[in-house]
Order: C-alpha cells, then sequence, then structure tokens
C-alpha cells in the first residue's frame, strides 16, 4: 500500500465515518470498456468488506457508484483491493488478519531496502575495482618513468600483494615491526 492508502486504511479500521452505501438506491450504469472480471470481482469484494455487508449486498453498479461519487476514499478501495489480493497470493485465499497483512508489507518492504542497498554495494565495488585498476596502471606508468632512479633514491618497489619490500604490511625479517 501506499502511505496515503496506508493512511486511509487505518483511519477507516479505527472507525471512521464513511458515506452511507444504499445497494438499490446508489447505482451507476456500466459504461463501454470497463473493468477485467477480476478487478470488478475484487472491488465488489472490497465494497462488502468496507461496509461490513455479506456478499451479494452490492452489485457492480454499486461499485460504479462508489468509485464516481466518493472519489476521496478510492484510497480506501484500493487499499482493501490490494489486502483482498495480498490475501489470495500469501495464503491461498483464505483470510488473514490486518496484523498480519502489515506483518507482510513490513517484511516486502524490508526485502526492497535490502535488494537496493545490496545493488549499491555491487555497484560501489565495481567503481572501485575500475579505480583500482587506473591507480595500479598509473603506478606502472611512474615506475617505468622512473626506471633506475626509482630504486637509486632508496624506494623500493611494491610488491605484487601491493606492499613495497619494507613498508607497512610486511613482515620482511630483517626489519623490525612498526606496530
Amino acid at each position: 500500500m501506499s502511505p496515503v492508502e496506508q493512511r486511509v486504511y487505518d483511519f477507516w479500521r479505527e472507525g471512521a465515518n464513511i458515506p452511507v452505501l444504499h445497494p438499490e438506491e446508489n447505482r451507476k450504469p456500466e459504461k463501454a470498456g470497463g473493468q477485467t472480471s477480476d478487478t470488478r470481482r475484487d472491488r465488489l469484494e472490497a465494497l462488502h468488506r468496507i461496509y461490513g455487508k455479506k456478499p451479494g449486498t452490492y452489485d457492480d453498479s454499486n461499485v460504479r457508484f462508489f468509485e464516481a461519487e466518493y472519489q476521496p476514499l478510492l484510497n480506501l478501495l484500493t487499499a482493501v483491493v490490494k489486502l483482498i489480493r495480498a490475501e489470495r497470493s500469501v495464503t491461498g485465499g483464505s483470510a488473514i488478519s490486518p496484523e498480519k497483512f502489515a506483518e507482510y508489507q513490513a517484511v516486502k518492504r524490508l526485502r526492497g531496502m535490502y535488494t537496493a542497498l545490496e545493488s549499491d554495494i555491487f555497484r560501489d565495488h565495481r567503481l572501485l575495482t575500475q579505480q583500482n585498476t587506473v591507480l595500479n596502471k598509473d603506478l606502472d606508468k611512474v615506475m617505468n618513468e622512473l626506471g633506475g632512479d626509482f630504486e637509486k633514491n632508496g624506494l623500493t618497489a611494491p610488491s605484487p600483494n601491493g606492499h613495497s619490500k619494507h613498508g607497512i604490511g610486511n613482515s620482511h625479517p630483517s626489519s623490525p615491526s612498526r606496530f
């Protein structure tokens, strides 16, 4: 659910007043090119849940009326439809409590955050690897330009593992450790 849908859903669950929907009076005829049967079915079920009515009280014309006349409540209808679809998806069609649905949503959000973080880590690793390659090429270039002068000045060339022969991180037996 979006934050707006969640907020409207929470208000409704806490007992917010919603306009009355009369099954016989509040109807709107079907228009051409309507919704799929699954969408109509889910919205009809959501309408029954919102108003606490048993199935069969409302029909598609009541859903169309609700959508046209109660537009500020469309987020509530959408939220309840998402709840219904999540119930079917998670439990194979059996009902779940709003608390379990909230838990499901939280886990889904966490999984999304983890995936995004993992993607960022892989991107950063790739960039660092590219930068390391460029730096190694630059170092090789400098070492080749200095040639013999490099060792004449008392400097030692880095070993293949990236440390100088007598520098930090190297355990040469003739040089005492500085750390």
